[in-house]
């Protein structure tokens, strides 16, 4: 039965096209790719509709996007930028408008009691910090002691790599290493603080970076004997940030939320119900890549959301039954795409699983099962944060 046009689910994506392109487009193409198939198949009775615009990653931008979108009949927003989705936090709980924030955002907006409209629902950059710590200690024989942890970030207040520090440090009194944090201007020379960061001789390094400079900052690190194998970055480290590096970023670590590749059931269902059948959005050289999937999961999560809001009969959806929809995910893997994500009132990160993949010749290999770490230090985090961030304030990632 086809879906009436009440029951179509409007979606806003405004993301950057103009700063953040080499993520944007396979990000945004697997978006599209997974409403074409979704609306394809008629699931639930329920059809996908994504509003699309370029924020630039400026705050002005995206809070127009997001008043022009939400005339438009959007119910749920994803920005894919921590600055966005921090400028427009106030309004969307404000408005009572959904906003998903994918290995992105605020982290303490995993706490759903002070922030009831967004929903990071995957691992926040603090679990992602975590569970890489959990693995170099293995990899270091069970002790960190004695050892000594670069990290890397940008030094923006608004940023990721600032906000990351208190939990880091955190880990660091609890693992007995030496944080060595060097946070640098995105806009000014770099010399005198990689200059810093190679003299402290690190044992292991955080690339805590997501943006234009890390392939920059990563080939100087290489070149002055940084071993890649030392090297772990956050999840936004991509095949093509890769293949820039050559040979000699073979063996750089990276944290893993969702499954890279095509061998996984619903990228292959896109690709034989989709690409196929030339419905397909961007290269095929796109399908499979990091960005591309998390992409596709992004999308994934929210049909889930408005399944379990819409139900048996196919309610049209509001915003508010969308997001008590979202809040009752449970189990969900997206066809084995990502660790089981269950939502509830509470918890909006979705239980912070995730995994360590290794850059080989044949692409990432993973390391580890899903697995999560240092929970109690992550949420006690949260729960600070949230108490104590006006939501007007951006005091926190």
């Amino acid at each position: 039965m086809g879906a009436r046009a009440d029951q179509l689910t409007k979606i806003g994506t405004p993301l950057d096209y103009t700063t953040g392109l080499p993520i944007t487009r396979p990000y945004h193409n697997g978006q599209r790719d997974f409403v074409a198939l979704f609306n394809a198949r008629g699931l639930s009775g329920l059809k996908l509709e994504l509003l699309g615009g370029d924020h630039a990653n400026d705050d002005a931008k995206g809070i127009a996007l997001y008043d022009q979108m939400r005339k438009q009949g959007a119910i749920i927003f994803d920005v894919n930028s921590t600055i966005v989705a921090q400028a427009i936090t106030r309004r969307a709980i404000n408005d009572k408008i959904n906003l998903i924030t994918p290995f992105s955002g605020r982290s303490d907006a995993a706490d759903g009691r002070a922030f009831p409209y967004v929903i990071p629902a995957s691992p926040t950059y603090w679990s992602q910090a975590a569970t890489m710590l959990r693995y170099i200690t293995t990899v270091e024989g069970g002790s960190l002691n004695g050892r000594k942890i670069g990290y890397l970030s940008g030094a923006s207040p608004t940023g990721l790599g600032q906000s990351t520090l208190p939990l880091l440090e955190m880990l660091a009194r609890r693992y007995g290493f030496e944080l060595k944090p060097i946070l640098y201007s995105s806009s000014g020379d770099l010399t005198l603080a990689l200059d810093e960061y190679i003299k402290s001789k690190p044992d292991w390094t955080l690339m805590w970076d997501g943006g234009a400079l890390k392939v920059k900052i990563l080939q100087y690190a290489l070149s002055q004997g940084i071993p890649a194998d030392r090297i772990a970055s956050i999840i936004w480290l991509s095949e093509a940030d890769l293949n820039q590096l050559g040979s000699a970023a073979l063996g750089m670590l990276k944290y893993e939320g969702v499954a890279t590749g095509r061998d996984v059931p619903l990228i292959q269902a896109i690709e034989r119900e989709v690409r196929r059948g030339g419905l397909g959005n961007g290269p095929d050289a796109d399908v499979g890549s990091t960005f591309y999937n998390i992409g596709v999961a992004s999308i994934a999560i929210i049909a889930e959301g408005a399944r379990l809001a819409s139900g048996p009969h196919a309610k049209p959806l509001t915003a508010e039954s969308l997001n008590e929809g979202l809040r009752s995910v449970k189990g969900f893997t997206a066809e084995g795409l990502m660790p089981p994500i269950t939502l509830t009132r509470n918890d909006h990160q979705g239980g912070g699983a995730g995994r360590v993949s290794r850059w080989t010749s044949h692409g990432w290999e993973s390391l580890t099962d899903w697995i999560v770490s240092d929970q109690d230090l992550v949420w006690q985090l949260i729960h600070s944060s949230s108490a104590r961030c006006d939501l007007g304030v951006r005091c926190s990632s």
